[in-house]
């Protein structure tokens, strides 16, 4: 028997958790989330050996023929078949009243099982992860930031230490983030090539649920932020649609409109920027990428050291992207120390043109919100100074970005949004007051 972990956890009524204090309940609250940290490695332990049994399962032989020779032993072998049902019998009785007895859990969905499937077989890579999720050292996510980041061995145990001492997953995803950058940066070419023969795409049917479809594509950072721009140019006019009585009231949801806008984008090929590629040629693509002055010059001189970076923040090696300008592809190359000749409109026109919301792309990266992932192309132009009430202008360093659903509750809760006094810091003040009410620092995207 290896070794084991003890997973208790006593469940105590809600009126019984309002009467305890504050420290108490959080304390219970960690105990809960250590539990099933300890039982989600348990899991893909289980799982793992359920994979193991299943390939050792071999068939049962034949019987053999029974002899033609039988000297009366027909009432015997009746008999041994008569008692191996009433065995058999017996025991189906004996398993249903087991399972009455302790009871009987729904079944996980197929998109369940195979989540916890692939987790398993991560995790039978990185053994050490395992382990530590296993004795509620780190969380889930912990565990599948680490064993998807295609980071060597030794590299993921070393992060894996520093998962163990930190008080969130949101530190693991930027360490492993950042560790990632630093693998690309040693050599973006062999990153990119690695990243193109892991490409893949899948679809099926979920059969167990509402027979919906669903597809899953990996493609390299080039070809996904082409993808990415115009889906999310597709997805803006799902935001804003409008009829001819108005505004038209939609009750989709933020995904639901995705997969529409996305859906649209393949079935009606009516995106602006969608153009067919040349015969016998790649393909047309028109990924918007960021460069600085200094590394244009190395373009220019042919250095293969020349960065550039995808408006999300993956690295692209010169010579690929050297090859897209070769083939006339579609780049927006945005240089990092622009002019401001369209960084500041003033009050000449209230929305923000599309160089001022790559513009501040470029500095902000994703939406400005705390904890809020969505990349630029989702993002509304939200003005600092609110254009109507406080007549603040369309400029550039008075903007920040917003996905709709952080735009509209800025708004909606009566406060002002305010960049702090570090790059990348952000604060909500309240209007009436001027108190400060929140207060975070964002992750600068990599070319800062």
């Amino acid at each position: 028997m290896g070794s084991s972990v003890r997973v208790v956890v006593e469940m105590l009524s809600s009126d019984d958790l309002i009467g305890l204090d504050l420290g108490s309940v959080e304390t219970i609250l960690g105990e809960v989330r250590t539990a099933v940290s300890c039982l989600g490695g348990y899991e893909a332990e289980v799982v793992d050996a359920i994979e193991v049994l299943g390939r050792r399962a071999q068939p049962k032989p034949a019987d053999p023929p029974a002899n033609e020779n039988t000297d009366g032993d027909d009432t015997d072998e009746n008999t041994k078949d008569s008692d191996e049902n009433d065995q058999n019998e017996d025991g189906k009785a004996n398993d249903e009243k087991k399972k009455k007895e302790r009871g009987s859990s729904p079944k996980p969905s197929g998109r369940q099982r195979e989540q916890a499937r692939k987790r398993a077989a991560r995790l039978r890579r990185f053994p050490r992860v395992g382990v530590a999720l296993k004795r509620g050292l780190i969380n889930t996510e912990q565990a599948d930031l680490l064993t998807r980041s295609g980071l060597s061995e030794d590299k993921v145990d070393e992060l894996l230490a520093d998962a163990m001492l930190s008080d969130s997953a949101d530190t693991t995803r930027v360490a492993v983030q950042r560790a990632v950058r630093e693998a690309n940066e040693v050599s973006p070419e062999l990153w990119l090539l690695g990243q193109q023969n892991a490409r893949r795409f899948f679809w099926g049917v979920d059969e167990e649920g509402d027979g919906a479809w669903w597809f899953y594509l990996r493609v390299d950072p080039l070809v996904g932020q082409a993808i990415v721009d115009r889906f999310e140019t597709a997805e803006r006019a799902e935001w804003q649609h409008k009829d001819k009585n108005g505004p038209k009231l939609d009750r989709r949801s933020g995904a639901q409109r995705g997969a529409d806008a996305f859906a649209g984008l393949i079935l009606n090929n009516t995106s602006k920027g969608t153009k067919k590629g040349k015969p016998g040629g790649m393909p047309d693509l028109g990924a918007h990428l960021v460069i600085d002055v200094e590394n244009m010059l190395k373009l220019a001189l042919g250095d293969p050291g020349a960065k550039a970076w995808t408006i999300n923040g993956a690295q692209v090696p010169a010579s690929e992207w050297q090859k897209l300008v070769d083939a006339r592809a579609e780049i927006f190359a945005w240089v990092l120390s622009a002019d401001g000749l369209e960084m500041n409109l003033g009050r000449d026109t209230r929305n923000a043109t599309e160089v001022q919301k790559f513009a501040m792309a470029i500095r902000d990266g994703t939406c400005t919100s705390r904890d809020c992932d969505r990349s630029p192309g989702a993002c509304d132009a939200h003005h600092l100074i609110e254009w109507t009430e406080g007549h603040g202008p369309t400029d550039v360093a008075l903007m920040a970005l917003q996905c709709p659903i952080d735009h509209t509750t800025i708004h909606k809760m009566g406060v002002n949004l305010q960049p702090g006094d570090q790059p990348g810091q952000w604060k909500l003040v309240q209007k009436h007051t001027g108190k400060i009410v929140n207060t975070w620092t964002n992750h600068l995207p990599p070319w800062r």
